[in-house]
């Protein structure tokens, strides 16, 4: 299955707007109209004369590459001095953190997986690079520094998804 890092370009001025992730971005596009999406954004699409630009910004192997490439990309583009409408971004920068439920179980899941690999969380702490009192943290209460980096980092580290992670389902794997 193919990861798209993906932009919203003002289809007026061409300037880049928003930047996501998803295996089918126009789709995603659509859905960033609905109510359940970030509010900023859908007002911005309602506002447009026409649909915005969509460009591919690049296509990955899988959600964790996708999600590392996504996060450089709201970076460099807010380096830039864009003024990007993403709610928000995972990482030390971040303004707001990701809603609770998206971490439900994290904590649990980098335990149980470090416990089944015989590791403790200085030999997790090794391997992954995250600091282990940062660890100790991310695994009672993830909103707590686990940014996503350090989510590839563990998930590398205990060879696992990202995606089972955070949310505790298994990726889709492509034929």
């Amino acid at each position: 299955m193919t990861w798209y890092v993906y932009a919203l370009n003002d289809p007026t001025t061409g300037e880049r707007k928003y930047v996501g992730k998803s295996i089918n971005p126009a789709k995603r596009m659509a859905s960033h109209r609905s109510e359940s999406a970030a509010k900023s954004v859908r007002e911005w699409l309602l506002s447009l004369p026409a649909d915005p630009l969509l460009e591919i910004l690049g296509e990955y192997a899988n959600e964790t590459e996708a999600l590392i490439a996504e996060q450089e990309w709201i970076g460099r583009s807010r380096a830039e001095g864009r003024k990007l409408l993403n709610a928000f971004i995972l990482g030390p920068d971040r303004r707001r953190p990701p809603p609770r439920r998206l971490f439900s179980g994290f904590g649990t899941r980098v335990i149980e997986r470090r416990k089944a690999l015989g590791m403790n969380q200085l030999a997790l702490s090794r391997a992954s690079g995250v600091d282990q009192g940062t660890l100790a943290r991310i695994e009672n209460d993830p909103k707590r520094g686990c940014t996503a980096a350090r989510a590839v980092l563990i998930a590398r580290a205990l060879g696992v998804t990202v995606e089972w992670l955070v949310t505790g389902e298994l990726a889709a794997r492509a034929a």
